[in-house]
């Protein structure tokens, strides 16, 4: 047997920058100009440029049908409460399936922003061939203080056994202030282990691959060209010396085309005063190399910038899941749908900007001159060079006029027609949004009809949804289980469900059988609600059917969850229970017998429902009578006090005649009293005169 001789890091050093270099070169001829081919036509960026005085509009069909096709895609991967579900292998991890189902997702979702992820790696892989995620093991572990006061006496004894053991490190152990207690108070510092998954989408220049791979897992080489700084190296625990030797990333310097179309309007910082945020690049790399000279070839995980290997260790897996939505075979990459639409963009953009020039020169008719006829500024002929709206055009015969270019951008619109259909045909998007068919408003459709053509809409997407969860998003998941199960140090407290549950993983199947939930298809939430309406509707039939055998609980459980998903409700869980959590059921008695005991209370409810009505009728009655009693006797009541009202009435007016009588009779007594008084004193009065008249002596008497 030969002896082994293992590589150096030199000879390592330089096997990894001749395979950076071919993968490098391999992707920036290849595929780097049509990846910022198709960035430029999203923002859309034209590449032609106009005549000067011409229209310069642009099309955005890549957008529309890269941004169309992403909606489509991101429902059915985000609508479900699991993205993914693992299956166990065997009866006893059935168990630990639903819990990694449960903890994956809640990672994916929660620990890292699931929807971003997944919509920044659609997005990426539609519109540039081939998307990359990264996911691995952010390591959190390291040194921690601790305290503790109050502690005993042999909780003190432990934690000096533990010092001296090199467990704990720094122990410091003081007596508590109150002298009464027999306390002490320590402090100290310990190795505390931690550590998350972490997932992200690397952008596509900083991603290599080896030329010609087939199939990513079996790559002799893959790598992620990072660019971090000098004080995330030192903190990731790479010396300080060492670090500092790194050569710092040119800024200025942006040779890769994918950057620069993606940067296009940024300026690049060209100077760092402060040294240890200064930019390093570093390649993040998974060769497949004979290290140790065993002959074999392994895969190991290594951090390298430049000549300077700063991590050299022995991995199971590379931590990249790829993405590209028309794969062609024994390709590591293969098409995107801006690769299928760039250049109807290009002719709907030229056709537009033909049809609007030609309605600009339309709608500016050009002046018509004889030839004798010269402006001041002494404009020629060569004026009939000129095409611009407005523009003069001299004759030799004629008067003045006007020459109006005729209007045939109705032509163009036939040929924009056509450029559309061809889009829908080559992505089975319409680039236009979701608008309606136009033979679909001519005549009626009936739902059916109208389900069918849009199932027929959704084939592409339904395929490229597939073709998704079959490669990238599997990957991912598989990955993220890997690293649970790998490096977890200890179990975990989380909510789920409302519920807090202790998770630990580090007993579980790391390669469980998976299933992605978008086998439903990624038609509306209408259609599979109803779907799943009917499967209920049919399992309720069978249920009172000889065939009830066919229909558990659990299989009711799922229709219901499903039907409950597609229509957007994912907390199942607040309006139903799982049977496996419910509390269990009594016994059901035989059916004959809950019949004819049904019989029987429906009989005796009917009896007391007739009862009920009886007696309701006869209250009914007695309280009827008693109100027609109270309403007689309140009428009875009324009529008696208007008569004692009436009696009082003309009582009191009899009184006020009798009296209006009697004081007139003792005024008219009063003045026949005072008349025959004054007539009393007149006779007296005038019987006096007569007196005084006759008697003897005449005026004397005075």
């Amino acid at each position: 047997m030969a002896k082994k001789t293992p590589m150096d890091e030199s000879e390592l050093a330089a096997l990894l920058g001749m395979q950076e270099r071919m993968a490098v070169s391999y992707w920036t001829s290849e595929i780097a100009s049509e990846q910022a081919a198709a960035i430029d036509y999203y923002y859309g960026l034209s590449h032609d440029a106009p005549r000067p005085g011409r229209s310069s509009v642009v099309d955005h069909v890549v957008a529309e049908v890269v941004d169309n096709a992403l909606a489509a895609l991101l429902k059915p991967f985000v609508s479900a409460d699991d993205a993914v579900v693992f299956n166990p292998r065997k009866a006893e991890d059935e168990e630990a399936a639903d819990q990694a189902t449960e903890y994956v997702n809640f990672i994916f979702q929660n620990d890292n922003n699931g929807f971003l992820i997944l919509h920044d790696w659609f997005k990426a892989a539609l519109l540039e061939k081939l998307a990359t995620v990264k996911i691995w093991w952010h390591d959190k572990s390291g040194p921690q203080k601790a305290s503790h006061k109050g502690i005993s006496a042999i909780d003190v004894e432990n934690l000096i056994a533990k010092a001296e053991a090199g467990e704990i490190k720094d122990l410091e152990i003081t007596r508590s202030p109150d002298e009464d207690n027999d306390e002490f108070d320590a402090t100290f510092t310990e190795d505390y282990e931690d550590g998350c998954v972490r997932i992200e989408c690397i952008p596509s220049e900083e991603f290599l691959i080896s030329p010609m791979t087939r199939n990513a897992d079996e790559a002799p080489y893959i790598a992620h060209r990072a660019k971090v700084s000098r004080s995330d190296l030192i903190g990731m625990g790479f010396d300080a010396k060492v670090v500092d030797t790194l050569p710092t990333w040119n800024y200025g310097v942006q040779d890769d085309p994918r950057s620069q179309a993606r940067y296009r309007d940024e300026e690049w910082q060209t100077s760092q005063t402060d040294k240890s945020q200064e930019t390093i690049q570093i390649l993040h790399e998974f060769p497949l190399v004979d290290y140790d000279g065993d002959g074999i070839s392994e895969r190991r995980a290594i951090i390298r910038s430049g000549a300077t290997i700063l991590y050299n260790e022995v991995a199971d897996d590379h931590p990249f899941a790829l993405l590209c939505p028309v794969p062609m075979p024994h390709k590591v990459y293969g098409l995107s749908l801006a690769d299928q639409v760039m250049d109807l963009q290009r002719v709907s953009s030229t056709l537009t900007r033909q049809m609007l020039d030609n309605l600009y020169l339309h709608n500016n008719p050009r002046p018509v001159l004889t030839e004798g006829a010269e402006r001041d500024d002494g404009t020629t002929l060569e004026d009939l060079q000129t095409t611009a709206p407005g523009a003069i055009i001299r004759t030799r015969i004629g008067e003045l006029g006007a020459f109006q270019v005729p209007f045939v951008g109705d032509k163009v619109l036939a040929a924009l027609e056509w450029a559309d259909q061809q889009q829908q045909a080559r992505t089975g998007i319409n680039g236009h949004g979701q608008s309606l068919d136009t033979d679909a408003l001519k005549k009626p459709q009936t739902a059916t009809q109208a389900a069918l053509d849009d199932n027929k809409r959704n084939e592409r997407v339904e395929m490229i949804a597939r073709i998704f969860a079959e490669t990238g998003v599997k990957q991912l998941f598989r990955k993220i289980l890997r690293l649970v199960v790998t490096h977890q140090p200890r179990e975990r407290v989380i909510r789920l469900r409302n519920e807090w549950v202790q998770i630990d993983p580090r007993g579980w199947d790391a390669e469980m059988d998976m299933s992605i939930s978008v086998g439903i298809g990624v038609g509306n939430k209408q259609e599979q609600a109803a779907s799943m309406a009917q499967a209920l509707e049919v399992s309720e039939r069978l249920a009172m059917s000889p065939y009830a055998g066919l229909v558990t609980a659990d299989n009711v459980y799922n229709q219901v969850k499903k039907l409950f998903n597609a229509l957007g409700i994912k907390n199942t869980d607040a309006f139903i229970t799982d049977p496996k959590n419910a509390e269990p059921q009594p016994e059901q008695p035989d059916p004959e017998a809950m019949k004819v005991q049904a019989d029987a209370q429906a009989q005796q409810a009917k009896l007391a429902m007739e009862q009920q009505n009886n007696a309701a009728q006869m209250d009914l009655a007695r309280q009827k009578a008693a109100l027609d009693a109270q309403i007689a006797q309140e009428q009875g009541e009324q009529r008696l006090e208007l008569e004692r009202q009436k009696a009082a009435a003309e009582m009191e007016l009899a009184q006020q005649k009798a009296q209006a009588e009697f004081d007139l009779a003792v005024r008219q007594q009063d003045y026949e009293f005072e008349l025959a008084r004054r007539s009393a004193a007149h006779e007296a009065a005038m019987g006096a005169v007569d007196l005084a008249n006759n008697r003897p002596g005449g005026d004397l008497d005075k």
